[in-house]
C-alpha cells in the first residue's frame, strides 16, 4: 500500500511539475459555450509550475513575496492546520505548520506575517523562523470566517453572537498589537455572504444573490453602499474601481463566467462586461494589472481587463485540470489550492515578464 501511495504521488508530481500547456486553449466543443474571445496567439503558455506542497483537505491559500500558505481542514483524528512553504527562484518547499484548536477558515499573508481566521479569532503569526511559527497577537471575533487585507487594515467577516453577519475592521500595522476599529452588520434576512475583497478603503461582499460594497475609508464608520443583483456569487475581486464577480447565471441553462461591475459610483453599481468560462469559476484574484481565474475543471486563466466591457483570456494553465478551489496572487506568482493535490505555486516564465512595473495590486 505504501509503495502504491508513493508511486501515485510521483505520478502527480510529474504531471504537475512538467505541465503541458495546450496549443489550443479552448477546443471547438468548449468554444461554442464561451462568450469571450479565446486567448490571442502568441500570448499563451506564460504560466509555469514552481512547486507544490502535497496536502489533503486543502482550503484557502495565500502568498507573499517569500512565503505561501494553505489551510488544511481537520477531521476526526487531525487538528486543522496552516501549512507554510518558502519560495525561492525555482521551487517551493514546506517549512513549517501552525495548528489551530477547532477550526481554520481563511488566511492572508503580508511579508512574513500570516493573518488567520481561526478558533473564533483573527490570529497574527510571525514567520521570522518559519519552522517555528510564533503567535503574536489575536483579536476575538465570534465565528471569524473570511479575511481580506488592504493597506494596514484587515477586514474580517464573522457571524456574531446575534447570528448576523458582521464586517469587522482591525488595524494590523503592528501585528503584535492589533487593534479593533469599527464594524457594521446586516440582518438575518439578507443573503448569506460567501466572499469578501478589500481595496483602497472599499470592501466588496459577495453573497447568494449578488454583491454589495461597503465604504470603509473611515474605519470607525463603515457605510453600506450599492448592490448588484444576480445569481449566487462564489467569489469577488476588486481591481481599481471594478469588481469582478464569479457567478453562475441561469437563463435556460447555467452560464459559467465572470462579470465586471463598475464601482465608480459606489451607490449605483453598473454591470460592464462578461467573460464566459468552460466550467464553474471557483476563485478570482487580481494578478498585476490583470485578473487570474481558477476554474473547477479547466485550470487557471489570465484575463485582460484593459477594456472592461470586453474581458479577454490571454493565457491558460491546465497542468492538473480539475480540482481548483482557491487562488491567491503576489506578482509574479500565483498560489492555487487544489483538492486533489494541495498547494500549487505558479509563476511567469522570464520571457513573459513585462518590461514595465505592473500597475495593479501587489503583495509585499
Amino acid at each position: 500500500m505504501l509503495k502504491e501511495t508513493v508511486r501515485r504521488e510521483d505520478r502527480l508530481r510529474a504531471h504537475i511539475i512538467q505541465p503541458t500547456i495546450r496549443a489550443s486553449l479552448i477546443g471547438s466543443a468548449i468554444a461554442a459555450a464561451i462568450a469571450a474571445a479565446p486567448p490571442a496567439a502568441g500570448q499563451q503558455g506564460c504560466l509555469t509550475t514552481r512547486g507544490l506542497v502535497m496536502t489533503a483537505n486543502a482550503g484557502p491559500v495565500a502568498i507573499s513575496g517569500h512565503f505561501a500558505t494553505v489551510l488544511q481542514h481537520g477531521n476526526w483524528d487531525t487538528r486543522p492546520t496552516v501549512r507554510f512553504a518558502r519560495l525561492d527562484h525555482e521551487s517551493a518547499a514546506e517549512v513549517g505548520i501552525w495548528k489551530a484548536v477547532w477550526s481554520v477558515a481563511d488566511v492572508e499573508l503580508r511579508a512574513s506575517t500570516a493573518f488567520v481566521a481561526a478558533d473564533d479569532r483573527l490570529v497574527a503569526i510571525d514567520l521570522g523562523d518559519p519552522a517555528a511559527p510564533v503567535e503574536l497577537d489575536h483579536v476575538d471575533l465570534v465565528n471569524a470566517e473570511l479575511v481580506s487585507i488592504s493597506g494596514s487594515r484587515a477586514h474580517v467577516l464573522s457571524t456574531g453572537m446575534d447570528g448576523n453577519p458582521h464586517l469587522n475592521i482591525v488595524e494590523i500595522s503592528q501585528p503584535a498589537e492589533m487593534e479593533r476599529r469599527g464594524s457594521t452588520f446586516w440582518g438575518p434576512d439578507d443573503p448569506e455572504p460567501r466572499a469578501i475583497d478589500a481595496d483602497r478603503g472599499f470592501v466588496a461582499v459577495a453573497d447568494e444573490e449578488g454583491m454589495f460594497v461597503i465604504d470603509a475609508r473611515d474605519p470607525f464608520n463603515p457605510i453600506r453602499g450599492g448592490r448588484w443583483s444576480g445569481d449566487a456569487v462564489d467569489d469577488v475581486a476588486l481591481i481599481d474601481r471594478l469588481a469582478i464577480v464569479a457567478a453562475e447565471f441561469s437563463a435556460g441553462t447555467p452560464q459559467h463566467g465572470i462579470r465586471v461591475i463598475d464601482l465608480s459610483q459606489p451607490g449605483r453599481l453598473v454591470e460592464r462586461g462578461f467573460w464566459g468560462a468552460p466550467s464553474r469559476v471557483a476563485s478570482v484574484v487580481p494578478f498585476g494589472d490583470r485578473l487570474a481565474v481558477a476554474t473547477s475543471g479547466h485550470g487557471i486563466f489570465v484575463i485582460d481587463l484593459e477594456d472592461p466591457d470586453v474581458p479577454v483570456a490571454i493565457d491558460q494553465w491546465d497542468g492538473i485540470g480539475r480540482g481548483a478551489v482557491d487562488l491567491a496572487a503576489a506578482w509574479p506568482n500565483l498560489a492555487v489550492a487544489n483538492d486533489q493535490v494541495g498547494l500549487i505555486i505558479l509563476g511567469l516564465k522570464p520571457e513573459c515578464m513585462p518590461p514595465r512595473q505592473v500597475s495593479g495590486r501587489t503583495t509585499p
